[in-house]
C-alpha cells in the first residue's frame, strides 16, 4: 500500500529526484525532491534537509520525538517503524502542505489535542500497529477536516462504537479498522454515513462479534465493506 500510494502522489507533484540522507540544502533547487533516510539508525529527525523536499522517508529508525523545520514543501512523510510514543502538539508544526502521514508500527498511545491542528491539507493518516486501544483515543484524528483515509488496524481496539466518534471529517471516505479484537460493534449514530469503504475484517475473538446497527440502510451506501466471519450478522 505504501509504495503504490507514494508513486501515485509523487507523480502528482512532478517526479521528485531521490536524495541521499541527510541531504544537502543547496541541492535540487529547481525541483521537488524525495529524501530517503530509512534504516539509518537515526535517533532524531535530520536538521539539514533540503528546503524543497516533497517526500521524506524516515522509516525503520529509532526516532522517538522530533520537529520539522524548513520543510514546508513536504507532502509525504513516512515515520513507519520508529519509536514514537506521543505525538506532541508541536511535532508537525510547519507542515501545512502535508497530504500523507505514515505512522505505522510505532508505540503511539497518546496524541495531544493539537498535534494535527496545522495540517490543513492532510488526506491520509496511517496509524496501524500502534497502541491506541479505543476510538476515544483517536478523537483528535477525526478532527482533521481534510482527512479522506484513516487506517487504524492492529491497535487492539476491543469495542467499535460510533458513540465514541464525536467529529467526523466531511471528506472521510475510507476507514480501515481491521485486525482489531472487536467483540462489540455498535453503529448507533450516523457518524460514518459518508464512508464508501469500511474494513472491519479479522475482527473479534473466537469468531464471535455482536453487531448493533440502528438503521439497516447504513450499509447501503458502501462500495465496499469487509468482514471475515460468515456469521457476524447473525447477532444483529
Amino acid at each position: 500500500w505504501v509504495s503504490r500510494r507514494s508513486e501515485k502522489f509523487n507523480g502528482a507533484i512532478g517526479e521528485p529526484h531521490d536524495f541521499s540522507c541527510p541531504g544537502n540544502p543547496q541541492a535540487g533547487r529547481a525541483k521537488m525532491i524525495k529524501v530517503l533516510c530509512y534504516h539509518q539508525n537515526l535517533l532524531q529527525v535530520p536538521c539539514h534537509l533540503p528546503w524543497n523536499v516533497s517526500s521524506l522517508d524516515l522509516s525503520e529508525n529509532r526516532i522517538a520525538r522530533g520537529t520539522f523545520t524548513h520543510t514546508s514543501s513536504l507532502k509525504i512523510l513516512n515515520l513507519t517503524s520508529n519509536q514514537l510514543r506521543v505525538l506532541s502538539s508541536s511535532m508537525f508544526d510547519g507542515l501545512g502542505n502535508l497530504t500523507i502521514l505514515l505512522l505505522r508500527k510505532n508505540n503511539i498511545d497518546r496524541i495531544e489535542p493539537s498535534a494535527f491542528a496545522h495540517l490543513m491539507k492532510l488526506k491520509v493518516i496511517d496509524l496501524s500497529s500502534n497502541k491506541l486501544h479505543s476510538l476515544n483515543a483517536l478523537d483528535v484524528v477525526f478532527k482533521v477536516k481534510s482527512l479522506e483515509e484513516l487506517h487504524i488496524r492492529e491497535n487492539n481496539i476491543t469495542n467499535f462504537t460510533t458513540k465514541d466518534i464525536v467529529n467526523v471529517p466531511m471528506w472521510l471516505r475510507e476507514l480501515d479498522a481491521s485486525h482489531n479484537p472487536n467483540s462489540f460493534i455498535d453503529v448507533a449514530t450516523d457518524a460514518l454515513y459518508r464512508l464508501l469503504s469500511l474494513d472491519l475484517s479479522f475482527s473479534g475473538t473466537h469468531s464471535h462479534i455482536t453487531w448493533i446497527i440502528q438503521d439497516p440502510c447504513f450499509l447501503k451506501g458502501f462500495n465496499q465493506i469487509r468482514k471475515i466471519v460468515p456469521n457476524d450478522f447473525a447477532n444483529l
